[in-house]
């Protein structure tokens, strides 16, 4: 009787990346790492070869069952973001040069600012009045503005005046350039800080910065770097660190309307404490 030859696996597909041969993925019982829910482990496709950029359009998630399921991202969507960004990016451009006559660059800065110069020089109650507050703005900063504003209250709590108070010291151009540089590394610091994808974070902190968001909140000089960074930072150490993670997600209250949906967003995630 002759010898039957020696069974050979069959190689994986070229397309199915090694991470997700079964070899790679953990199965109960098996001594190798769990894989976390959710986790974005590889790109199974991605454009034809002949193009030299590749974009991924499906990505594998691997579930704790070991479950394989695919996302499909657009290219269409991906040329909307990118028109959204360079429009953005433009648009701020022209105003920060004062090509276009708007009200001029960093107009949200001016009441955050205006805020602190009121403090420092002992009119705090000018704040709350903001009628006045916005006549002063326009007395104080005029030679800043290309019109004056029409309305420009303080709607912020107490607890983001002692967060600019430090920039009042300061001159308004130099302040201004100053928060946005700061509340932009905090964002890249938070976008780094124990990320799900360490080999794909600088392109997602790339991405960030290169959203049309990112263009607004520059031109208007806003502080939606520094709540982003408050956010994404206090949700990530919150883990592994209560105390830190509370902290930083308790300064998300300088915008009431975000932070008002933590409590919301922490209880289906299972966190402890979200009771």
């Amino acid at each position: 009787m002759g010898m039957s030859a020696a069974w050979t696996p069959p190689s994986r597909p070229r397309d199915l990346p090694s991470a997700l041969t079964p070899s790679r993925i953990s199965k109960p019982g098996h001594s190798g790492r769990p894989p976390q829910l959710g986790r974005i482990i590889s790109v199974l496709y991605s454009w034809p070869a002949r193009r030299r950029l590749r974009f991924p359009r499906h990505f594998a998630l691997l579930t704790d069952h070991g479950a394989m399921r695919s996302i499909k991202i657009p290219r269409v969507v991906l040329l909307l973001a990118g028109v959204a960004g360079l429009s953005g990016w433009t648009l701020a451009l022209l105003v920060l040069s004062g090509r276009i006559g708007l009200l001029g660059p960093g107009t949200d800065w001016l009441a955050f600012y205006g805020a602190a110069r009121a403090y420092l020089d002992g009119h705090l109650a000018l704040i709350f009045d903001p009628e006045a507050f916005t006549a002063h703005l326009n007395s104080e900063f005029g030679w800043w503005l290309v019109e004056p504003l029409a309305f420009r209250p303080w709607v912020y709590p107490p607890g983001f005046l002692l967060l600019v108070l430090p920039f009042g010291m300061l001159p308004l151009a130099g302040s201004y350039v100053l928060f946005q540089l700061a509340s932009g590394t905090a964002l890249a610091g938070a976008l780094a800080f124990k990320a799900d994808r360490p080999d794909v974070r600088r392109l997602i902190i790339a991405s960030a910065f290169l959203s049309f968001g990112a263009a607004a909140n520059i031109m208007q000089g806003q502080n939606g770097f520094l709540t982003a960074a408050f956010l994404i930072g206090g949700w990530r150490a919150i883990r592994s660190s209560p105390l830190l993670g509370g902290a930083l997600l308790g300064m998300v209250t300088a915008k009431p309307q975000f932070w008002l949906l933590v409590p919301v967003a922490r209880r289906p995630a299972g966190m402890e404490g979200a009771r």
